[in-house]
């Protein structure tokens, strides 16, 4: 008898610690670590010639998923894709590669979609700019050239000084105003991005008014051509879609200092468009909480000195065409729409600040780290198509500031002293981003 308790308890402290050798074990497949380059290109496949899905900025923290010989899987800001293991900065990894901030060391400078056919350029390079360097092959270097890789001579690029890489390269880009229209297309039923133009393997399921980029504002044999949110390139059948052609020419930031400046505040919805309803309470809903912000924040911007439009100012209907309209007309030098989230399943908390246009990113960024000093957890930038985003020719954001079905969120937001810290954190962005023009 104490023979069998012995051999029991013998083979359950062997269980035990084999279990724990092997959560040690799946816990260093899956760890978090820092990026330490100024950007790291997040490939969408295990080479250096894939589509890059993002950048990720110096000290972000990606999780690794899985290793393969010398790229890593990341998670980052809800998305997966492929770096260098080099690229990476842990006890194992040291960063030595992945963008470096070039400037151009020569005049009349040929960009090339791929090194082995030069004779097909597709643009010369900004002598003024500065620009992202990711890979070197045969004397050619890998670039991001008007938010598309590309490469360039490797001799025509020179180290440069400058202490940020993220400010000059997108201050640069906006300067050289380089950048392409993206033409969009809606899903009006739920359909499938299809492997190839007809009837095909499904490669995604896409949901009714659910946005794709386009490459052709023409649909060839009855399907588009198009990459779809997660950044999966496809075909959809256009009897499936509506095609948006967005050709609107961009108008950058004109005022050198936020005093003076124009700014367009957007509260979202209103009158019959509610927008999201708190649990806690029917009183408590989404077009009034944007309005109520935009009022404070219009309050402190024009203590700054900045003429402020407001889209609505009580609790009436306005179009999404409209909103943009108001700030194409002002020639605003800003916009920002105002909303407060919602999810369908519980869980999710915290502001999110949306751009559409790449060269808006910077903005976004600023307002973004202001945001830090909310009381509820930031959910970083991300690039999104809305139509109050994509219809503007001025630099334009969506701030969500809190989850509407979150209870705890709403307590911490629907206050006065919360909408005084959005204000604040706001004009604060403001003022970096003008001052820096």
């Amino acid at each position: 008898m104490n023979t069998s308790k012995n051999n029991r308890f013998i083979i359950l402290t062997a269980t035990i610690i084999i279990v724990a050798i092997l959560n040690i074990y799946f816990l260093s497949l899956v760890t978090t670590t820092l990026v330490k380059a100024e950007y790291i290109a997040v490939r969408q496949n295990a080479n250096t010639d894939s589509v890059i899905q993002q950048l990720v900025k110096k000290d972000s923290k990606v999780t690794i998923l899985k290793k393969e010989k010398n790229w890593v899987h990341i998670f980052y800001d809800n998305t997966q894709g492929w770096i260098q293991e080099e690229d990476l900065y842990a006890d194992q990894v040291n960063v030595t590669h992945s963008g470096s901030t070039m400037s151009v060391a020569k005049e009349n400078v040929s960009v090339f979609k791929d090194p082995r056919s030069t004779d097909k350029e597709i643009g010369k390079l900004d002598r003024q700019a500065t620009y992202l360097k990711f890979f070197d092959k045969n004397d050619w270097s890998q670039i991001l050239y008007q938010n598309e890789l590309a490469w360039v001579e490797s001799s025509a690029l020179k180290e440069t000084t400058q202490q940020s890489a993220e400010s000059n390269q997108v201050t640069s880009k906006i300067k050289a105003n380089n950048y392409p229209a993206r033409n969009i297309i809606k899903a009006t039923d739920p359909t499938s991005l299809l492997a190839s133009p007809g009837p095909s393997g499904a490669l995604e399921n896409i949901y009714k008014g659910e946005f794709l980029y386009v490459k052709d504002k023409e649909a060839q044999n009855g399907y588009y051509s198009a990459t779809s949110s997660s950044n999966i390139d496809g075909y959809i059948n256009a009897s499936k879609a509506k095609f948006f052609e967005n050709v609107a020419q961009r108008v950058g930031t004109k005022s050198k200092t936020l005093n003076g400046a124009t700014i367009v505040l957007d509260p979202g919805h209103g009158g019959t468009d509610g927008g999201a309803v708190s649990n806690i309470s029917e009183n408590i809903n989404e077009r009034i909480l944007a309005l109520k912000t935009a009022e404070v924040l219009k309050t402190l911007l024009e203590e700054n000195g900045a003429k402020v439009i407001m889209t609505r100012t009580s609790d009436v209907d306005v179009t999404l065409e409209k909103r943009s309209e108001i700030a194409n007309t002002a020639q605003a030098d800003v916009f920002i729409s105002l909303h407060y989230d919602s999810a369908d399943v519980k869980g999710p908390s915290g502001t999110t600040v949306h751009y559409f246009h790449y060269e808006d990113m910077r903005l976004a960024d600023l307002v973004n780290e202001q945001f830090e000093n909310l009381p509820l957890k930031t959910n970083g930038v991300k690039l999104s198509v809305y139509q109050v985003l994509y219809d503007n020719k001025v630099p334009s954001l969506l701030l969500e500031l809190g989850y509407m079905n979150n209870d705890n969120d709403v307590k911490i937001f629907n206050t006065e002293d919360y909408r005084q810290k959005v204000a604040t954190d706001v004009v604060n962005a403001l003022k970096v981003y003008f001052d820096n023009q």
